[in-house]
Order: structure tokens, then C-alpha cells, then sequence
């Protein structure tokens, strides 16, 4: 199995693990402690977590010199963009500050460990090869 596959399958699955706990705290009757649009921003954090990685491990195909500079260039703009979402968010919504806090936190960081777990696995597997 290539590397793409099995990051697409670990990635579908923590993004299943990590929807758990929002939809536990919605269902159980406590949804006012999400922020409204909570998936759009579960979304929008996955779907930049997912594009990072892609582009590191194809790039630590082709080159593995390169691959440490994608990651640093793709975080950077992440952390850029999840800021200027924030940003955007805030302005255009009024929120309890604390509940946007821990949402936001909850997802970003659990992105990045992710993002940097997969990928330290991925090169890890290919400096053995």
C-alpha cells in the first residue's frame, strides 16, 4: 500500500475520531457550547490539515530534500490561514469568546498533531526503504 493510501485512511479515520466529541456534546443537549458553524470550520481545518500532508508526501516522493521545505512553507500558510479565519470568523459572528476559544483550539491543535504524526511516520517508513 503507498503512502497516499494509507495517510487517506488514518486521515478519514481521526477525522471520524475527532467528530466524535462535538457531535457527543451536540447530542447530549449541550450544543450551545459549539459555536454556530462549527462544521464549516471542522472542515475548513481538515481540509487544510489533509492538503499539507498530501503535498509533503508526494513531494517526499519525488524528492525527499524538498519535503522538509513543503512542510514548512504548508504549515505557515495554514497557520496563516486558520488565523485569518479566525479573523474573519470573529468579525462577521457574535460569539461567546471562550466556546470560539476552545473550538478552535480543540481543532487546530488536533489537526496538527495529526498532520505532524502522519507525516514523521511517513518519512520515518521512507528513510528505511
Amino acid at each position: 500500500m503507498s503512502a497516499v493510501n494509507r495517510f487517506v485512511i488514518s486521515f478519514l479515520v481521526f477525522t471520524l475520531v475527532v467528530a466524535v466529541a462535538p457531535a457527543l456534546v451536540y447530542y447530549t443537549g449541550h450544543g450551545n457550547v459549539l459555536v454556530n458553524k462549527f462544521g464549516v470550520m471542522f472542515f475548513f481545518f481538515s481540509a487544510l490539515t489533509f492538503m499539507v500532508c498530501i503535498a509533503v508526501i508526494i513531494t517526499n516522493q519525488k524528492s525527499q530534500a524538498m519535503a522538509a521545505q513543503v512542510f514548512l512553507i504548508g504549515t505557515t500558510v495554514k497557520i496563516l490561514l486558520c488565523l485569518g479565519f479566525a479573523l474573519a470568523y470573529l468579525h462577521k459572528n457574535h460569539v461567546n469568546h471562550v466556546y470560539f476559544l476552545g473550538c478552535f483550539f480543540y481543532l487546530y491543535l488536533l489537526n496538527t498533531v495529526f498532520e505532524v504524526y502522519s507525516l514523521l511516520s511517513n518519512l520515518r517508513n521512507s528513510n528505511f526503504k
